[in-house]
């Protein structure tokens, strides 16, 4: 019953912004021009037996008529063309079904009292229920319902209670509508969501939050063949922490874990996109980035001192690094050989010094 509740509530509390960044504008706005169309049609189809010359503007009801119906058919034709005269938001084309409510009450007084055309409001009431969150529709029902009860003013052979039997079921049936899609739309999305989520964890260390080892080998399969096609240098450089399974051994796999951490993090404020840095495995991290050989280098030595000046070992001394960098071939070599190469060139930091 709770999460039942909880459902609902979240079905008619869901904010306009929050359902529209979760649809397709294209989609809903072609829906919304077969919509346009249909009626348009089925105006067109009623003319014959309800002529528009029964108001007082007598036989130029059937301008007006034509240019109505014409109008809804050609505005809906544009929609599913996807011009750019109607690319607009949310709003305009929810005021566009408001304006629909004002064009088949014109038709109908036009008609006379007891014209059919009251029905077309079916179709706006439909569209709103499925292209806008349901709690946009109770308003839209209500103008609609004003709507149904004009003709009477104009003496419609009608009785009131029939005109609040039809917009009660059609109130419904758009509810029933709008309930369904929402939430076939938030679980959609949640799905989208989750699976996002997914993709992203399985590509993540968990101890750093840096790319794990398959999102540097999918990272390093886009940036190889990057470089082939644009012959842009990429490079990888390869680092991991001098002594650390002395940490390990002599603080505990808490300080070493801590360790990784914050080393992790340095290496992360050091590295600006495009590059991009991993967590190969144990105290060893990986950067992929868009600079020759040389410039790898000049590269790791400016990682090598960040991590200095931002990591302590547990006795206080500076943490320092092995590096090695060795730049991918562009002329189509294996991408993944890179990183065995980079690791042979693996060199301490006393020795890089010296």
């Amino acid at each position: 019953m709770g999460e039942s509740d909880l459902t609902w509530r979240r079905l008619f509390s869901i904010g306009s912004a929050e359902l529209y960044s979760i649809m397709d504008a294209e989609r809903v706005r072609r829906t919304g021009g077969i919509f346009w169309v249909c009626g348009a049609l089925i105006a067109a189809l009623i003319l014959p037996f309800a002529p528009p010359d029964e108001s007082s503007a007598g036989d130029a009801g059937w301008i007006l008529a034509g240019a109505i119906v014409a109008g809804s058919g050609v505005a809906g034709l544009v929609m599913l063309r996807g011009s750019a005269i109607v690319r607009s938001g949310w709003q305009t084309m929810l005021a566009a079904s408001y304006l629909g409510i004002a064009l088949a009450t014109v038709l109908n007084w036009l008609a006379g009292p007891d014209a059919p055309y009251s029905g077309l409001l079916l179709i706006g009431a439909i569209f709103v229920a499925s292209a806008f969150p349901p709690r946009v529709l109770p308003a839209y029902m209500v103008v609609v319902g004003v709507a149904l009860l004009v003709p009477l003013a104009w003496g419609a052979d009608v009785l009131v209670i029939d005109q609040v039997a039809r917009l009660l079921i059609w109130t419904g049936l758009g509810l029933g509508v709008a309930i369904l899609l929402t939430r076939q739309r938030l679980e959609q999305a949640e799905l989208k969501l989750r699976g996002d989520e997914e993709f992203q964890l399985a590509r993540a260390d968990p101890l750093t939050g840096l790319g794990n080892r398959r999102a540097f080998d999918e990272a390093l399969a886009i940036a190889g063949s990057r470089a082939g096609r644009t012959d842009r240098a990429v490079s990888v450089i390869v680092a991991d922490v001098e002594g650390f399974k002395s940490i390990n051994d002599g603080h505990g796999l808490i300080a070493g874990d801590r360790l990784l951490r914050d080393v992790a993090d340095a290496i992360a404020g050091s590295v600006r996109a495009p590059d991009a840095c991993f967590r190969w495995g144990g105290d060893e991290f990986v950067i992929i980035a868009d600079v020759d050989a040389e410039d790898a280098a000049a590269f790791a030595e400016r990682l090598d001192a960040a991590v200095a000046d931002a990591c302590r070992r547990p006795d206080g001394t500076p943490v320092r690094l092995h590096v090695g960098v060795a730049e991918l071939d562009r002329a189509g070599g294996d991408a993944a050989e890179i990183l065995n190469a980079a690791s042979r060139a693996m060199k301490p930091a006393s020795r890089r010094r010296g």
